[in-house]
């Protein structure tokens, strides 16, 4: 026994020390560990049953739910859903055809997909036995042409055409690749994500290789597998909030509001993180942050810091509102004190003050060999390597509000305009107005992940969409990409690109979003278009397609072929109406965009726009008949219009003539009884008389005294008998 004990002596020891080390793992050390938790999606199932518990699930190539529950199979297809009354539990099974078996308790047969998109059941029970058919399912296995019923009194075969009993064996079907350890440890990872423990999970099914889908009782989730967005929830091993963050390989840096904390990649367990200790001794806010010549300096209203592996070194207490390092053993700084530089001595740190009166300079950066920072409102330049600085001569007349190197390019951004420095001059001039000047004066932070590249960090007082991704800084809005599940990430402090994965820290998490796990899980749902017309009898569509994405909700975009070669903007608007379509036949092309930004196939629809009825060839006919009958009649009113007037005209002018007939015969009736014939004669066929000459003639001159007095006084009818015989006496006693 000693000379066995001495053997395996060493071998005993070694095995001991594993143990230890795997226990300490898993004990001591578990309260400084964090696990990268995949985005989970809750689904709300339109479903009238939610009261009665969850007990299957199954998902079909068409992306329909089957739902086993104690009272039937909920069967839920994009916004339309069904109810098929049996007793559970229900399981499902099939492969991607219209055909799905399923076994429920005493049942068992399968299920056919119908034109209106339901499904009716077809039950074999009665293909078994009498004896064998009181019977409670435990699953279903697929088998190529067939399915393997497990329950509890054996396993049967079943297919469309016959349903054999095998054994009365309780032989344990094959256990789903879903259903392991692997899972229901992930699932207790992100407990506070579903709600549920990993012993409240009904079922874990995966779909296509890359949709997982957790059923609870009462819930059911989904995450992509392997997932493009994770999260580290720091809270609480990390406390206080986070102001700023800078990741390298295999690690991050946060500053907080309560220390500078370092987060380091287990290199064993994936998507495991271990968390140190505060590296400052002091609860210290940390607002800034810099890495370069392989020195990390730290620093906040609480002081400066020179950031090591595990630990930090102070350099001074003071309060500060920008660095900068220089180089090796050289840190530029600006705080209360003014501007400051920190040279390395030996082992020591000498502080000096550079320029007293430049208190509180920000905005510091690096362009080419030169650094610059802003401060009052103005640009200064370092000179002599951090011994001095110099204002740079500009005016600008607004705030300048931070300074950036952008492609190679130092900008200074102010209230309403950007200034880009021309090293020739020494001094900075206006940018035109482009888009690219629009994208720095809406962004807080502008990453360039390579040339033409960018992520972009919009304000977000500006824009409900704060975080895009573009292909180039002048390229029109439509170009950009915004992942929906990007913009319900919270409050964002800064992101960060390294080896294809986009940080993104927030507050309390930070967010890691993979795009090359992005590429290699496509989406699988179709966008299907269906054709309607509303109450007003106009012509719309109605998207489906990612009908269980609820939050946030899926995007769409579409375009019409012939006449529309660009995409329309993305939009959550599932209906669509067309306006302005000549006569003709046209295509709607639609595409979708699911919460990680992934885009689907196209869906197409073929329709038409037909000519109205008033304007096809046969109207045009019966309007120019129309037309032509029109002008006929007008022509006809128009000439009856004239005989009237010419009627009319004529009897005026025979009643005129009438009328000058006779006064015509008064006149010359007049003219006799005053003229003498003779001369009455030449002017009614001369129109004139001819003189006549008299030898001799008599004229009589008459007046009648007090006349003016008796033709006031007298009746004017009895004046004028009176004047009247007066004259008819007088021509008789001219006649004598």
């Amino acid at each position: 026994m000693n000379l066995f004990f001495k053997s395996y002596k060493y071998c005993l020891i070694f095995f001991l020390l594993i143990t230890c080390e795997s226990g300490f793992n898993r004990g001591f050390a578990q309260e400084h560990k964090l696990y990268q938790s995949p985005w989970m999606e809750e689904i709300i199932l339109p479903s009238p049953n939610q009261d009665i518990p969850n007990e299957t699930f199954f998902r079909n190539h068409l992306g329909t739910l089957f739902i086993g529950k104690n009272n039937g199979l909920t069967i839920v297809s994009g916004h339309e859903m069904s109810h098929l009354l049996m007793e559970g539990p229900v399981y499902v099974n099939g492969t991607d055809s219209d055909t799905l078996f399923y076994a429920a308790q005493n049942d068992l047969g399968f299920l056919v997909r119908e034109q209106n998109h339901l499904y009716k059941k077809v039950s074999r029970v009665h293909f078994l036995p009498a004896s064998l058919r009181t019977f409670s399912p435990s699953g279903l296995d697929w088998k190529e042409d067939h399915v393997i019923l497990g329950s509890s009194n054996g396993n049967y075969l079943l297919s469309r055409n016959k349903v054999e009993y095998l054994n009365d064996s309780k032989t344990e079907l094959d256990e789903p690749v879903e259903d392991t350890l692997l899972f229901r440890d992930l699932l207790g990872l992100v407990h506070h994500k579903t709600g549920i423990s990993p012993d409240g999970i009904r079922q874990v099914f995966r779909c296509k290789q890359s949709d997982v889908w957790i059923l609870g009782a009462f819930s059911l989730h989904r995450y992509v597998d392997p997932p493009p967005l994770s999260l580290l929830e720091t809270t609480p091993l990390v406390p206080g909030r986070i102001l700023i963050s800078q990741v390298g390989m295999g690690q991050i840096l946060l500053g907080t509001s309560e220390g500078l904390y370092s987060l380091n990649r287990d290199r064993r367990r994936s998507g495991q993180w271990s968390v140190s200790q505060s590296l400052i001794d002091e609860r210290a806010a940390i607002r800034l942050m810099q890495s370069a010549y392989n020195q990390t300096v730290a620093a906040g209203p609480d002081g400066l810091f020179l950031v090591r592996s595990s630990s930090s070194v102070t350099l001074d207490p003071g309060s500060f509102s920008g660095v900068l390092i220089l180089r090796q053993g050289s840190i530029l700084s600006s705080g209360k004190e003014g501007l400051l530089r920190y040279d390395e001595s030996a082992a020591n740190w000498q502080k000096t003050i550079v320029d007293p009166s430049l208190t509180n300079a920000h905005s510091f950066v690096n362009f080419g060999n030169q650094q610059f920072f802003l401060c009052k409102n103005g640009v200064f330049k370092v000179m002599r390597r951090g011994r001095s600085a110099q204002p740079v001569q500009f005016q600008s007349g607004e705030i300048l509000n931070r300074m950036i190197v952008l492609d190679n390019e130092l900008l200074v951004v102010g209230s309403q305009r950007i200034y880009r420095y021309d090293e020739g001059e020494e001094t900075f001039h206006p940018m035109p107005n482009m888009q690219k000047t629009k994208w720095i004066m809406e962004a807080e932070v502008i990453l360039p992940v390579s040339p033409d590249d960018y992520w972009i960090l919009k304000d977000h007082e500006m824009d409900r969409i704060r975080l895009v991704h573009t292909r180039g800084l002048n390229v029109a809005d439509m170009d950009q990409v915004s992942f929906p599940v990007l913009q319900n990430l919270g409050d964002i402090v800064c992101i960060h690109y390294l080896d294809s994965t986009l940080y993104v820290t927030g507050k309390d998490k930070i967010s890691l979003f993979d795009l090359r796990k992005l590429h290699a899980s496509p989406v699988t749902d179709l966008v299907v278009i269906d054709q309607q017309t509303d109450e007003d009898h106009k012509l719309v569509f109605s998207y489906s397609g990612l009908d269980l994405q609820s939050s946030p909700e899926p995007l769409f975009r579409q375009k019409i072929l012939p006449g529309d070669e660009n995409w329309s903007g993305w939009h959550n608007n599932r209906n669509f109406y067309p306006s302005g379509l000549r006569p003709g036949s046209y295509t709607l092309e639609v595409e979708a965009m699911d919460l990680y930004g992934r885009t689907s196939l196209p869906g197409s629809i073929s329709f038409s726009i037909t000519t109205p009825l008033f304007a096809r060839w046969y109207s045009l006919l019966v309007y120019t008949l129309l037309l032509l009958v029109a002008l006929f009649l007008f022509r006809k009113w128009r000439l009856l219009g004239y005989r009237r007037a010419e009627s009319r005209i004529s009897a005026r002018m025979e009643n005129k003539i009438q009328s000058l007939a006779a006064e015509k015969e008064e006149s010359d009736k007049l003219v006799a009884e005053i003229l003498p014939k003779e001369t009455a004669a030449q002017i009614k066929n001369k129109g004139k008389a001819k003189w006549d000459k008299y030898e001799r003639a008599t004229v009589l001159f008459s007046d009648i005294q007090g006349f003016t007095k008796i033709a006031e006084e007298m009746n004017p009818e009895a004046l004028i008998d009176e004047l009247d015989h007066f004259f008819f006496h007088f021509d008789s006693v001219v006649e004598k």
